[in-house]
């Protein structure tokens, strides 16, 4: 994850990348457990977070907080 000949930088490859943004997207709470997984590697190597990451951080939060209100607005309309 991390290229030495550029400095030490973090690399993601778009397998990981791929991998990340669609977990964020069909099921948050797996995409959302892996951001903070690169996070905090990137802090323990003493790098700042990745645009990626913090592009998933923000989305999986996002979708988190939004679920329960599009499950309950979807329930009332299929209830009458």
């Amino acid at each position: 994850m991390v290229d030495e000949a550029r400095g030490g930088r973090p690399t993601h490859d778009v397998g990981e990348v791929a991998l990340l943004l669609g977990a964020v997207w069909s099921f948050w709470p797996a995409g959302l457990w892996m951001a903070l997984r690169w996070r905090r590697e990137q802090r323990r190597a003493g790098r700042p977070t990745s645009r990626v990451v913090q592009v998933a951080l923000a989305v999986s939060v996002v979708l988190a907080v939004s679920t329960p209100f599009v499950l309950v607005v979807a329930w009332r309309r299929l209830a009458g």
